[in-house]
This record gives C-alpha cells, structure tokens and sequence, in this order.
C-alpha cells in the first residue's frame, strides 16, 4: 500500500464530537448493505489527535453501506478541494459506529507544505465528507500458515502495519480464524524520537503476547523524555542481533524510500530470499525494488529482444504509437502528447485506469486494480508494458 504524506501543522484540539454538515449521510439509514468494493462519498465521524503531528480521521460511507477490506489494504480519497488524489492505508480494524453503521480510520502525519495533510489538519471537519474509491493493495494479505513474520517500519510507513497488527490481536482474542495468521510477528519500528511513535501505548502493550513483539528504535530524545531503549538507526547488525531468525521470516517493508533502500539492502546481505521481501510504498512516483545482483549473463538477448517495437492505438485519442519494448503505455502516450489522467505511475492509485480492447501486456501493478476489472479488459497504463500490438479504447 502505498499511504501518503504530504503535509499539515500541528493540532492539539480533542476529537470533534459527530455533526454531520455536508453530504447525504445520516444516522437514519438502514441496515448496511454488503459489497465487496466501494466508489462513493465518506464522512468523517471523528478527528482524533495521536501524536504532536499525526490524526485519525475516521470515516463511514454515506449510503450506510459496508466498507470491504482486508488489514493492509488502502484507499484512494479525491480532495477537490485542493484538486489533488492521495492513497490511505486503513489503519483500523473494521469497526461499527453507535448506530451499527461501519466505520474505518486513516492515520495521517504531517508534512509542513503539503496540500493534503494540510487540508485534513487545518480545515478538515467532522461532517465532511470526501470521495474515495478500494480497497486496493495486496500488503500483508500473502501468509503463509505457521510460517513467522517480521515488519520493518519507519516514521509513518507504521501505518498499514497498525491494521495488520490490530486484526490479529483481535482474531487471537475471540478464537476466530477467518483471516489466516502468522505463527508469530516482531515488529521493528524506527522513529526520530519517542514522541513520534505513533499509538505508542497500543502497540507496545500488544508486546509479548501472543507471540507478538514490538521493538521500537528511537535516534534521539524527546523533549519529555530520555529515551531508554534500542538506540540509533537501524542496522545490518542490529537487525541480526534483534531478530536471530531473519532470513527465515517473511519480512513486510514500509516507510521512507531513503529507509527502504537500506533494511532491503540489509535484508539481502542478511539471507533472505527475494521472494519473502514484500514492500509497500508512501511516496508517488517512487518504486523501491529488492537489489539483485546481475551477472552480466543473457545480456546479448536483452539487447536483441529490445529492438522489438510495438503499435498501441489510442481510438478515443484518434492515434497510433510505437511503443518500444519496455516502456509502459503511458509514457508512450506521453512522449506521443496524448493527456491521460495519472498520478502515482506506479500501479498503485489506479487513476490511469483504462480499457484494453485487445492485445497483450504485462502488467506489474502495486494493487491498484482489481482481480474483477483485469478480467473485464482493465490495466493500468502506467505498469503495462505492450508484448504485442495494442488497441486502447
């Protein structure tokens, strides 16, 4: 999941007490309506501060119907009024309001400067309501029974962790096994100082439970407090000393992208297989890979093979382009000048969402489209890549 931040001030208010002001959402209606995916308008039920610079902005749809999702999965929001898109992850449980309505929470940090966060911080307002559109993202859905997990997070890359870590906490607690779990979770999370670890008292009482543990690092005080535990930056060796069975876990990345490139460098100098390594982005227009090392072998047939031209015909554009091999119809479109809404360019938001009349591609998108609308002839042209002639609609 990709969850962005992009900015706010800091707000100290308590949360706002639910007075619906905008809308078509009211208390009054009926029993919630199951579906399996939601495009429709949200209203926000509560703003509740979490840290000196982080909100919970807890929303329910409209329409009183439900809210899908699984625990890592996100959603992307429309904010018209600052014209820009934004990817949340769903940072709680699914949960019910007084009136048996569901209802979700999105955890939002502040960035100074940035529209969005901006936005929620400073005008936001319980009884507003926004477009959105999921759940989307496949993040922490892949467990494999009686195998361990590790997350790695940083700053706000805690964000789609919090769901995960809240379902199994209550999964565990009633018996139910409708989700599978993993045999036991270590969460190692890094923050600047204490007082930016987010539901800090929520997360560390989940330690040491039903194997579950949560190590936090801090590289500074806080103004409030000496900070007594794991101390610094996370390295190769401190990950080593921390979590002994590393290569044997399956391991959940998420955070800044600087922090990203560096616990996936370590992870593989530590052992463990590419195939284990799952990554979840926050930052539009950056994609973090797993390194690999390239022997140089097969280097003449990649050369060969990319000669290879492809025609992708545009027929609401009224053109035709030529696409090289490796290069996503997006961009094709772009150098070509044809406007196609996009935002992420990483198969995550699903704004460049478009119809495929025929032909093949290979599509590599982070969750930004679902199984059914790939069945229905949908990509996402910003992760699609032409293996033969194409014909858009």
């Amino acid at each position: 999941m990709t969850t962005m931040y992009d900015g706010g001030v800091p707000t100290t208010e308590a949360p706002r007490t639910p007075t619906p002001r905008s809308g078509s959402w009211s208390p009054g209606y009926p029993a919630a309506m199951p579906r399996d995916e939601f495009t429709g308008d949200l209203v926000c039920t509560a703003l509740t501060p979490v840290t000196h610079d982080v909100l919970d902005v807890t929303f329910r749809p409209c329409d009183g119907g439900t809210l899908p999702f699984s625990p890592g999965q996100y959603f992307t929001f429309a904010f018209p009024q600052v014209g820009v898109d934004r990817c949340y992850s769903v940072t709680s449980t699914p949960s019910l309001g007084v009136d048996g309505v569901e209802e979700f929470t999105i955890t939002v940090k502040k960035v100074p400067g940035g529209p969005v966060s901006t936005f929620l911080h400073e005008q936001f307002r319980v009884g507003d309501t926004v477009r959105a559109d999921g759940p989307y993202g496949v993040f922490g859905s892949d467990v494999r029974p009686g195998a361990g997990a590790l997350y790695l997070s940083a700053g706000s890359g805690i964000t789609p962790f919090l769901s995960m870590m809240r379902a199994r906490r209550a999964l565990l607690a009633t018996g139910e096994r409708s989700l599978p779990l993993w045999s036991s979770v270590i969460h190692v999370h890094t923050a600047h100082t204490p007082a930016d670890l987010v539901h800090r008292e929520e997360v560390t009482g989940l330690s040491g439970r039903d194997e579950t543990t949560f190590i936090p690092l801090c590289s500074q005080d806080s103004a409030a407090e000496a900070w007594t535990g794991v101390r610094g930056r996370l390295t190769s060796a401190t990950l080593r000393v921390l979590v002994p069975d590393v290569a044997d876990r399956e391991v959940f990345v998420c955070g800044p992208t600087a922090y990203m490139e560096a616990v996936l460098a370590m992870l593989v100098e530590l052992g463990v297989p590419e195939v284990r390594i799952h990554t979840e982005s926050y930052v539009f227009g950056e994609t973090v890979r797993v390194p690999t090392t390239d022997d140089g072998a097969g280097v003449g047939e990649a050369t060969t093979a990319s000669a290879a031209v492809f025609s992708v015909e545009f027929r609401g554009a009224g053109c035709m382009v030529q696409c090289p091999k490796g290069m996503t119809i997006l961009e094709a479109a772009r150098e070509a000048g044809i406007a196609h809404p996009s935002s992420c360019a990483e198969g995550v938001c699903g704004t460049c969402k478009a119809t495929k009349v025929s032909g093949e591609v290979e599509m590599d998108h982070q969750g930004g489209i679902r199984p059914r609308e790939v069945r229905e002839g949908k990509i996402l042209p910003c992760c699609s890549v032409p293996v033969s002639d194409v014909v858009m609609e």
